[in-house]
């Protein structure tokens, strides 16, 4: 009896994750789950979310499990649901939440009369497919913890990944030991902190590789510090694409603990909606400054919190906002593939007293990555700030893969350009031994299951730099009580 496992997305490329599980097998009866429904970036991004390959129905899945609400993992939701998915849409209530506003978002922009605005990139939306997308999501009780049909033959388990607000890992415990990592944090940002794999071992990995062929040192604020200069001593502008979840709230912190003078403008709606989810998320860290302790033992609300984020000189761009010289504009989308940020690019980039400062991750054939290798020439000065990542590196996986009890029995690498994710299986089967794949689109592959002794199972012997904290053991990343069964309705619906 085997389980069968088919990437429709995020397989030798970042964006577009979608991973299908048959567990038909193993149930007894037919059971199809998704691992995440994200869309392209791009090139080609408009025709691969507009239509699926023919062998995925999206009538037989009977639940699609999200990693966490970021576009390339959510942004083909209303595209399986107009095709026939009727099933649950399960996640955690942060993820829920970014979620909707993301959906809402992607209609406005389907329904701009600008041009800067639209986005042909997102494939077919409507309000109405919104909101049917909506009335499927399920969020678990506990912001993590387990859930489980009926006859208790599927088990799943939620666990803290770090990347985002409410961003999970996925751990099947039945009817096969699967974790899906989802996209894992890393040891730079100052809102999350490393994630912790669940306690015990698995048969199966299913692990990112965005930074698979790469260390990010720590952030170098003086780049940004330097950009900031270089516009006050020339009076240009400083634009920074951002992601709206999540890097919006970095760079505001940092902004704000630089205490900048220069005026900052923020266009993104969508940002100063999520920024409220941030400031409510228990799971979220806060700048130093304003950690939970001191609002809980100051009395600070949420008006206060969500101000810790905004520098001095803040302010949130309406349409007809006129910029003043010497500014810094924050936007997205992030790689410059729609949104706001395109209104803003001709009186940038013409002009060599200005400065776009990159931030996040660039896909290829983005338009931000081919402004960066200079495919699209310039007059503003082009940077790059590197180690705002909510993303692990490559020491990052191994470390994370070094804390299991037990070795996987065989490893899936995707999300990750293929050179990324070809140096992280060298780097697996180097240091672990361990079978490892990077699946190729629209390929099935068998995952047996095959029942080992935990006496069997080999332990992790390699030895990788701080694969833990001093005077700590591996611990579950969460409490006791979150152990048990949450969700008694999580049914498979029979056919």
């Amino acid at each position: 009896m085997t389980v069968k496992l088919t990437s429709f997305g995020g397989c030798s490329c970042v964006t577009g994750s979608m991973h299908l599980l048959d567990l038909s097998d193993e149930m007894g009866y037919p059971m199809k789950i998704l691992l995440d429904a994200g869309s392209f970036q791009g090139l080609n991004a408009g025709e691969k979310n507009s239509c699926l390959p023919a062998e995925l129905n999206p009538m037989d899945i009977n639940y699609i499990l999200i990693s966490h609400a970021h576009l390339d993992h959510i942004g083909r939701l209303p595209l399986l649901v107009s095709r026939g998915f009727h099933g649950k849409i399960i996640c955690t209530s942060a993820t829920r939440d970014i979620s909707f506003i993301l959906m809402d978002n992607m209609v406005k922009i389907q329904n701009s009369d600008s041009d800067f605005e639209r986005d042909k990139d997102i494939g077919p939306i409507s309000e109405k497919n919104i909101e049917m997308t909506k009335r499927l999501f399920v969020p678990i009780r506990k912001e993590y913890g387990k859930l489980a049909s009926s006859d208790e033959k599927f088990v799943v388990t939620f666990i803290n990944a770090e990347h985002i607000a409410g961003s999970a890992s996925i751990y099947i415990e039945k009817p096969i030991k699967l974790l899906y990592t989802g996209d894992l944090g890393g040891s730079r940002s100052s809102l999350h902190k490393i994630p912790v794999p669940p306690k015990g071992g698995i048969d199966y990995l299913i692990v990112e590789s965005t930074y698979g062929n790469r260390l990010i040192g720590k952030s170098d604020s003086m780049v940004l510090v330097n950009a900031i200069n270089d516009i006050k001593e020339n009076r240009g502008r400083l634009l920074i694409p951002i992601l709206a979840i999540d890097r919006a709230e970095e760079i505001l912190a940092l902004l704000k603990s630089l205490n900048v003078e220069e005026t900052v403008y923020l266009d993104s709606p969508m940002a100063l909606d999520v920024l409220s989810i941030y400031t409510a998320n228990s799971f979220v860290k806060l700048t130093e400054k304003f950690n939970r302790v001191q609002i809980k033992n100051r009395n600070l609300n949420a008006d206060q919190v969500y101000y810790s984020f905004r520098p001095k000189n803040f302010i949130e761009v309406s349409k007809n906002t006129k910029l003043v010289p010497n500014c810094i504009i924050l936007s997205s989308s992030g790689m410059l593939e729609g949104g706001r940020i395109l209104k803003y690019l001709p009186g940038i980039l013409e002009y060599p007293n200005n400065i776009i400062l990159f931030t996040s991750y660039l896909g290829k054939g983005t338009l931000g990555r081919r402004i960066l290798d200079g495919e699209v020439k310039v007059e503003a000065s082009v940077r790059k700030m590197d180690g705002i990542s909510s993303h692990a590196d490559k020491n990052d996986i191994i470390e994370y893969i070094s804390k299991f009890s037990y070795l996987p029995k065989m490893v899936f690498i995707v999300h990750g350009e293929l050179d990324a994710s070809e140096n992280l299986k060298k780097e697996i089967e180097g240091l672990f031994g361990i079978s490892t794949i990077i699946p190729e689109y629209n390929v099935e592959y068998e995952l047996p299951n095959v029942n080992v002794n935990e006496s069997e199972r080999r332990r992790v012997v390699t030895s990788t730099k701080s694969t833990k904290n001093k005077g700590e053991g591996i611990v579950d990343d969460f409490d006791d009580g979150m152990s048990v069964i949450e969700h008694k309705d999580f049914t498979p619906r029979r056919r």
